[in-house]
């Protein structure tokens, strides 16, 4: 029954002009002759492996009072008041 389900999705898409047919057809016996080449069954990738999630990196800490930071405003630049305190630049914010 699922097949006949799957059969009936995919015509569905073919019949829309969302899949063409003749390339899905070279694909398929590319897979058929790769089994016969190799003597297996060549099964389709797994998603067992969990996609990782990116982590940002760890945050420099920025705990300055604000006349501190317009004192050093008045003869550093952003970058540098950055570079110091290990932060990235994003203008004051005062």
């Amino acid at each position: 029954m699922a097949e006949q389900n799957d059969v009936e999705a995919l015509q569905t898409l073919v019949d829309f002009g969302l899949i063409n047919m003749e390339a899905c057809r070279r694909l398929s016996d590319m897979v058929r002759a790769l089994q016969q080449f190799t003597g297996a069954r060549v099964s389709p990738p797994a998603r067992a492996r969990a996609v990782r999630k990116r982590r940002r990196g760890k945050r420099g800490k920025f705990n300055i009072a604000a006349e501190e930071l317009r004192e050093m405003y008045k003869s550093m630049t952003i970058k540098e008041i950055a570079d110091k305190h290990g932060v990235s630049p994003a203008g004051p914010s005062f």
